[in-house]
């Protein structure tokens, strides 16, 4: 009876593990093979952005233009991680843009850096860990990425001094990050954030991905978590988006596209709502995932200029 209690006790162990296991290289694991095949995408979303492909194309072949340099830094756990800097304009602004989920920076920000440019801003592009050219091959939902941001925010002020000023713009798993960023000690140098359809938590988006696939989310969630604790070494519960903004110390902009069927609308409300600095929510009609600014540019820079109340465009 004992050996029958034991074996039955190993047997659920194991299928515990094997399902966490499964679930963490579903969710969070990204090998090398796809990261390469990934940043050599160069259209986001390709279904819902085939109307946008040509200025896509043609934006990020401008991109492609400007003179720029490649950067690197160390982790917080030793990852080398990879970024692109544009200088249009020495002493101004510089903008840290962070990518979405199993995305790369030139793919999600090609528009936002030209956009960037007619406010003579600076533009730092990175590839978070695990994408592009930066290492690592776990995606952790912006739990360790939003320590890598203000990793990446010292080293900007170790290159231009503290009182460099820095907008923190993030799509989707980037925004998340960048509002997360708020709860690891957000550097006095950023004076605005941009969180462009970014999701209220990381189980709240975990569980609404796995409804839209027909999977039962309460039931796997447990074992999702599990797998991002023993294989991935983080707790994706650790801190949240919705949390953090409630101690923002900065101006945070959320933008959204009502026709988001990847991250709902709602979430960038809950975010807004739990928000207690200054604030503003700006609904993009027709706006699928990650296609605001591609939707409606002028209305996406008419209100970054007015909400953090920036000079008008010098530059074309």
């Amino acid at each position: 009876m004992l050996i029958w209690c034991l074996s039955i006790v190993s047997f659920v162990i194991i299928a515990v593990l094997v399902t966490s296991y499964i679930c963490f290289r579903e969710v969070f694991y990204i090998s090398e093979k796809e990261k390469q095949k990934r940043a050599a995408h160069i259209i986001p979303n390709a279904k819902a952005s085939a109307n946008y492909r040509n200025q896509i194309i043609a934006w990020q072949e401008q991109m492609d233009l400007i003179p720029h340099e490649t950067v690197q830094i160390k982790s917080f756990d030793g990852l080398t991680l990879s970024g692109i800097f544009y200088e249009f304009q020495k002493g101004a602004p510089v903008e840290l843009m962070l990518h979405g989920y199993k995305g790369n920076s030139r793919r999600n920000f090609c528009g936002a850096v030209i956009r960037a440019s007619k406010f003579g801003h600076n533009v730092l592009l990175i590839d978070q860990r695990g994408n592009g050219k930066s290492d690592g091959h776990t995606i952790t939902f912006g739990i360790k990425e939003s320590r890598d941001a203000v990793s990446w925010i010292n080293y900007l002020e170790e290159r231009y001094g503290k009182n460099i000023e820095i907008l923190l713009a993030g799509v989707s798993m980037g925004a998340a990050t960048a509002l997360m960023s708020i709860e690891r000690g957000l550097p006095s140098s950023v004076k605005w954030i941009i969180a462009d359809c970014g999701y209220s938590t990381p189980k709240a988006i975990m569980k609404d991905v796995a409804k839209k696939r027909k999977l039962p989310a309460t039931f796997l969630y447990p074992f999702i978590r599990l797998g991002a604790l023993l294989f991935g070494r983080f707790d994706p519960e650790e801190i949240t988006p919705l949390d953090a903004v409630k101690k923002s110390p900065v101006p945070i902009l959320f933008v959204h596209g009502d026709t988001d069927a990847f991250v709902p609308c709602y979430m960038s409300e809950e975010n807004y709502n739990a928000c207690t600095s200054k604030k503003k929510l700006l609904i993009i009609k027709g706006a699928s995932h990650g296609l605001a600014y591609y939707t409606s540019p002028d209305e996406y820079e008419n209100a970054i200029r007015l909400f953090f109340e920036l000079p008008q465009e010098h530059m074309t």
